[in-house]
């Protein structure tokens, strides 16, 4: 199948209330758009912005009120692109007092999972290493982004288990550590509902790191080198022992679940590990390593998602210099271009980045105590 270059995500971009930035309308955005300045100027919140637009909430922060200008009780985000091949027109507001609309192609959403597909973006700032460190929830969510973009039923299915989970986990709690047969009664639609999710949720995923792994060794092994990539290994684990089956595992942990008050096995404690000759990377990368490293599994899933589903990312990368020598920055930037996606990226020094790119595709912006400036 051939696949065409769809248009830009974003052509029009206003702020208002975001941190330091009152007001900004930012129009004609281009391919590459750079955003420079120093440190605290409002760079990484123009980014934030972006964000927000799908998720309704900041990166940085879980508490709405840092990320609304102090002296302001709410703040509106605006994106738009007016083409007649793929139109967008998003707008997310919030105030300091709990209030949210969100609005889509000019309707109001109520469900925040129905704008998730809107305006599909990839995120790459300093804790995003923690993915290859913290626990498994964060790699989870890494890999469960991209199955949920690539796999058409995957939304219908993560709600089902959202459901089940928590229905589950609210009962075990109203047990209060003690197992009845009253009790296992309600329990038991709950976990027959988890157990017939079990495997349709293992397919999806395993399926998605088949497709992946050949384009996430493709980028390593141009960023790294093929010696290293060599060792380089992701492993999926379904949230279950593996040499057992799921209702099994799930009948005979009945009495800790219930003395815990959650659910300690299934899909939603999947995880992926990423590993160099068997030992985790974050235990023997350098952190420049691990950048790269991380860029290369999010171009892979950005790629993945425009073979399968003809939909470019927006690559939102906040101090894209930062902890990269020149030869790996070259390199990075190199197959960003390539991916012919929208990007968005900060840096001190414009001519760090600039010179990377195509200059008849780029836009520059100086970014100044929340005032933004585009260069003429």
């Amino acid at each position: 199948m051939e696949y065409h270059p769809v248009c830009l995500p974003l052509e029009q971009l206003r702020i208002n209330h975001v941190r330091n930035i009152a007001s900004a309308d930012l129009s004609d955005l281009q391919q590459i758009n750079v955003f420079y300045g120093s440190n605290g100027s409002g760079k990484t919140s123009v980014l934030e912005a972006i964000a927000f637009l799908t998720t309704t909430r900041s990166f940085r922060h879980a508490n709405i009120r840092r990320f609304i200008s102090f002296d302001q009780d709410d703040c509106s985000v605006f994106g738009r692109n007016e083409s007649k091949q793929q139109p967008v027109q998003l707008g997310v507001y919030r105030s300091k007092k709990g209030d949210k609309r969100i609005k889509s192609q000019g309707e109001t959403l109520t469900k925040l999972v129905d704008l998730a597909g809107a305006l599909p973006f990839q995120l790459i700032y300093h804790k995003s290493f923690q993915v290859l460190n913290e626990g498994p929830s964060t790699r989870r969510k890494l890999m469960d982004w991209g199955v949920f973009h690539v796999e058409h039923e995957f939304k219908s299915l993560w709600l089902r288990l959202q459901r089940a989970v928590k229905q589950r986990n609210t009962l075990l709690r109203r047990m209060a550590g003690r197992l009845s047969p009253a009790g296992l009664n309600e329990l038991k639609p709950w976990s027959s509902e988890l157990v017939s999710l079990s495997s349709e949720f293992d397919q999806a995923r395993r399926s998605y790191l088949a497709l992946l792994a050949p384009l996430f060794d493709e980028y390593g092994r141009q960023f790294l080198g093929d010696e290293l990539m060599q060792g380089v290994e992701f492993s999926y684990r379904s949230g279950w022992p593996a040499d057992r089956e799921f209702s099994e595992v799930l009948d005979s942990s009945i009495e800790k679940d219930v003395q815990r008050g959650h659910t300690q096995y299934g899909p939603h404690r999947a995880s992926i590990n990423i590993t160099l000759n068997g030992i985790p990377v974050a235990d023997v990368l350098s952190r420049g390593q691990l950048k790269v490293l991380l860029i290369a599994f999010k171009l892979a899933q950005g790629q993945l998602l425009y073979q399968k589903k003809n939909v470019r990312v927006i690559y939102l990368l906040d101090d894209l210099p930062s902890e990269l020598d020149d030869g790996h920055l070259g390199l990075v930037c190199q197959a960003l271009n390539q991916t012919e996606s929208q990007l968005f990226i900060t840096c001190i020094e414009k001519e760090v980045v600039s010179s990377f790119f195509n200059p008849d595709k780029s836009r520059l912006f100086h970014v100044e105590h929340g005032k933004i400036n585009p260069l003429i």
